[in-house]
């Protein structure tokens, strides 16, 4: 049973809404337009002399298309019947990481080499019509694969569902441990360390706080760890977990970070306040990046060094309602946040709400200075009511996929089209 939460106050709302700026689109150098004839997924990779563009579709068609900084095809490379649906990710060897989906559902896990060849892959159990994979995480150094599996058996009545974790080796594929989850407990966060231990955090159902868990693969203890609040977000710094904490047994939930040394003399803890509801956390380079929403404040992005020092804490205030959020840091250690921003519903004389959302790109330099902002085309649509369908829309790019910048400076940035086609686009922006 999963458990949704709630988070936010109206008057909080209404006060982070008085604070919010107006954005305006930035000037584009040139765009380009893929016009999906079927359900396609995309990723933007690297190229020698520019950006390239895999594509691949819901019939296996996977095709590599390449571009210069200017905008100029280059060249279009159909490859072999791969898998349907592929979504890539760069190694450091130079292979990839590729997640194939059926209907948004995780169906394999593989890695191909730098010439797109599968090397091994990982299938869902077939065992029931909605198995599926759903969390996965790797180590820093690329040695481990951890993912969380959904199995379904059929019983009488209806269906039996199990969930376990796999500890993958990514040289060879081989699952070196698979762990069943017990049936009251949901995970919902997973990670793992250099040296193969998995920490997740689970569910178990009750309003009481999460719980943290461990397993190895080389070894049969199983941590089991209560807490009196909720994780929001799960990474690891060397050996030890590392998570955001909101202690809900407080009247005003206190949100920490925590580093939890369960063999060692290493923990330590570090007060975010009480306003910031983490999206995602990154340990890079020995430091460690969070990135959310500040309930007063906006949209928000900490620094900490490895021993939970915060070295800047930065918001940009831009939104009311940002989801989608996400953060780099680039060779420089500068960081790139970026998220969906929805303006709050404006109502008119004439009786129709406006509903505007823009993608939006902030850089903030080692300092946690903005010094770049990208806020792309406006999507823009009205309503007779809120709930009801749009009367009007302006196409714009509402789902970011990824983002290239050049040695000069050059941003290409790949995103999902929203719109009132029926057509599905997908465009590449240059700035």
């Amino acid at each position: 049973m999963k458990i949704l939460r709630f988070y936010g106050v109206a008057a909080v709302s209404l006060l982070v809404a008085a604070c919010a700026k107006d954005l305006v689109p930035t000037d584009w150098l040139w765009e380009q337009t893929l016009v999906n004839s079927v359900d396609t997924t995309h990723t933007l990779l690297p190229a020698e002399d520019g950006i390239q563009v895999f594509s691949s579709d819901v019939t296996g068609v996977n095709l590599l298309t390449q571009y210069s900084w200017e905008g100029a095809l280059i060249a279009e490379t159909l490859l072999p019947l791969i898998e349907q649906n592929i979504k890539l990710t760069p190694l450091s060897d130079g292979s990839y990481l590729s997640i194939s989906t059926q209907q948004s559902a995780i169906k394999n896990f593989a890695n191909l080499s730098s010439s797109y060849n599968p090397i091994w892959k990982i299938e869902s159990a077939d065992s029931g019509p909605n198995d599926r994979f759903v969390h996965f995480a790797m180590d820093t150094d690329q040695q481990y694969l951890a993912v969380s599996q959904l199995s379904y058996s059929e019983i009488e009545g209806g269906f039996n569902e199990e969930e376990s974790l796999l500890i993958i080796d990514f040289s060879n594929g081989n699952v070196l441990k698979q762990y069943l989850v017990s049936d009251d407990l949901d995970i919902e966060h997973v990670a793992v360390t250099q040296s193969g231990t998995v920490y997740f955090s689970v569910s178990d159902g009750s309003n009481e706080g999460d719980v943290l868990m461990s397993v190895a693969y080389d070894s049969e203890y199983v941590g089991y760890f209560k807490l009196t609040g909720v994780v929001d977000a799960l990474s690891t710094i060397e050996k030890d977990p590392l998570f955001v904490y909101r202690n809900n047994g407080e009247k005003i939930p206190l949100v920490k970070l925590y580093r939890f040394s369960i063999f060692g003399n290493d923990s330590w803890d570090t007060k975010l306040g009480s306003g910031f509801i983490a999206e995602g956390i990154k340990f890079e380079d020995n430091m460690i990046y969070l990135y959310g929403n500040n309930m007063l404040r906006g949209v928000n992005a900490i620094k900490l060094d490895a021993a939970g020092s915060i070295v800047w804490d930065t918001s940009l205030g831009n939104s009311q309602q940002a989801s989608q959020l996400s953060l780099d840091v680039d060779s420089k250690n500068n960081v790139v946040l970026s998220y969906l921003n929805t303006d709050a519903p404006v109502f008119s004389t004439n009786g129709e709400w406006t509903i505007t959302k823009n993608l939006v790109h902030s850089w903030l330099d080692q300092d946690g200075e903005s010094t770049r902002e990208i806020i792309q085309d406006s999507y823009v649509e009205k309503k007779d009511d809120l709930i009801g369908e749009p009367t009007y829309v302006h196409e714009g790019p509402t789902t970011h996929l990824g983002m290239l910048m050049s040695e000069m400076g050059q941003v290409v940035i790949l995103s999902d089209m929203e719109g009132e086609s029926n057509l599905e686009k997908t465009n590449i922006y240059s700035y």
